[in-house]
């Protein structure tokens, strides 16, 4: 069997910085990308525009991109 007609929908990547992320300081400076509600979710949603990636943002220095 063949595939002949797709397309990829979604990629996701991992990482870890090896450092602590302040992330108030982050949504400060990037407001206008980011939202960051610690009582709904650890981690600060960063949604870039150009290219459209969405990268979860954790305290600990881990970050996932989707």
């Amino acid at each position: 069997a063949k595939f002949l007609d797709f397309k990829i929908q979604n990629m996701v990547g991992s990482c870890d910085v090896k450092f602590p992320i302040r992330l108030e300081g982050l949504v400060l400076t990037h407001g206008q990308f980011s939202s960051y509600e610690p009582e709904l979710f650890p981690g600060l949603i960063y949604r870039m525009v150009k290219p459209r990636i969405v990268l979860l943002i954790f305290v600990s220095g881990k970050v996932v991109l989707t």
